[in-house]
């Protein structure tokens, strides 16, 4: 085991990301007033925060030739306060509007 409990070898941004998760973890009751607050507003202007938009694109290794540019996808990784708002408006749009088709289950 190495540092935080987690197995080597890993890269020190994955570290960094799951130190942080955890730390939202155990200061959510500090942040649940004015996330909900940012969320409830983003809902009623429907304008969501720009610095929620970004995200880090990483080339994943498919198969084959390492050379090739074809031989990568890209891999998304957002930050973790767009996941709550991810949450949320899966449960508000998937579940109370009756007449949205997308991102349903079958």
């Amino acid at each position: 085991m190495g540092f935080l409990g987690l197995k080597s070898p890993f890269h020190i941004s994955e570290i960094c990301r799951l130190t942080f998760r955890r730390l939202i973890k155990n200061s959510f009751h500090f942040i649940c007033a004015p996330l909900v607050n940012i969320i409830n507003l983003s809902l009623h202007t429907g304008i969501f925060p720009d610095k929620l938009k970004i995200a880090k694109v990483i080339p994943a290794y498919k198969a084959e030739d390492p050379c090739r540019f074809v031989n990568y996808r890209p891999i998304s990784v957002l930050p973790n306060y767009s996941k709550f708002f991810e949450k949320v408006l899966y449960y508000c749009y998937c579940y109370c509007y009756c007449c949205q088709f997308g991102f349903r289950k079958k």
